[in-house]
This record gives C-alpha cells, structure tokens and sequence, in this order.
C-alpha cells in the first residue's frame, strides 16, 4: 500500500478546494482595491469596492465553516479585521 492509501479523509478534507481559492483570491483582491481606493481619497468608489469585497468575506467564513473547519479561524480574523476597518474608517472620515 502505497501512503496515499493509507491517508486518513481528514487530512484530505483540509485542503482548499476550488471554490474556495476562487473566493479567496478574490477577497484579496476586493480588499486590496479598497485599500488603494481610499488612499486615493475616491469616496463613492472607496465605498462601492468595500460593499464588494464584504460579501466575499461573508461567502469565505461561509465556505469555511461548512466545508474547511481548519481555516474557519483564519477566514473569521480576516473579516473581522475588515469590519474594524471599516467601523474606524467611519468614525476618521
């Protein structure tokens, strides 16, 4: 028997499937717009771009709580960083 035969199902069922690199990638992305568009002061874009990226961050903890419990943790501490961002950045500007 070769080790992948012998592997448990657990250690497979933490990888990251498709979807959820998809949506991850574009997370990434979405934030990282909302970064550069407020640092270039755009206002209704800066805004648009966040109302954007939210849902993906929703979709990720979603996927992750459902299908990848390992990385629930991790999904949860990126979108609660973008919630404290987005509380302060209404309270500075």
């Amino acid at each position: 028997m070769t080790s992948a035969a012998n592997a448990s199902p657990s250690s497979s069922a933490a990888t990251p499937g498709v979807l959820l690199r998809l949506s991850t990638f574009a997370s990434v992305v979405a934030v990282g717009l909302v970064v550069v568009s407020a640092l270039l002061e755009l206002g209704t874009t800066h805004w648009g771009l966040a109302l954007i990226a939210l849902p993906l961050l929703v979709a990720n903890v979603v996927l992750a709580r459902i299908a990848y419990p390992a990385l629930l943790v991790r999904c949860l501490a990126a979108l609660s960083a973008f919630l404290v961002a987005i509380a302060l950045g209404g309270l500075v500007g």
